[in-house]
């Protein structure tokens, strides 16, 4: 047996194409078409960006003015820093009472302590919870008004 492998054809050249013009000089009579095509649709135009209202005319000013309408910002209180400080404010009133309740000759002191400060900052933080809530109706009710 002799071994001979097929023949494998030899990849195929892409023809020769004319390539397309893409000069700037090309591409400008195709412009005033396209111009005209989106001046003609129903589609929006493009946003503006501006920077400074002078540089709007005065009917763009009117017909800003005259969609314009007065809005409210509701500003919904920050949960973090509400419950931060609660914690921070439940620790150490958790140590003051722990430390006011407990007598110093007490055999396990620390962990009535630690008892102190869990219930009481779980007490702060129930509370500052149920205020974080109050204030966020209250500002739903503000801005609906």
């Amino acid at each position: 047996m002799t071994s001979e492998q097929p023949e494998i054809p030899a990849p195929l050249e892409p023809e020769a194409t004319a390539a397309p013009e893409t000069s700037p000089a090309a591409a400008a009579p195709e412009a005033p078409a396209a111009q005209a095509a989106t001046e003609n649709s129903d589609e929006p135009s493009p946003i503006r960006v501006v920077q400074n209202l002078s540089e709007l005319s005065a009917d763009e000013a009117d017909s800003i003015v005259a969609k314009a309408t007065e809005t409210r910002i509701r500003h919904a209180p920050k949960l973090g820093a509400f419950f931060f400080v609660g914690a921070v404010v439940g620790i150490i009133l958790g140590l003051l009472l722990g430390f006011w309740l407990s007598d110093p000759n007490m055999v396990k002191r620390g962990i009535y302590i630690t008892v102190s400060v869990v219930f009481v900052t779980t007490i702060v933080e129930l509370f500052v919870g149920a205020l974080v809530v109050y204030l966020d109706k209250r500002s739903q009710k503000a801005e609906s008004k």
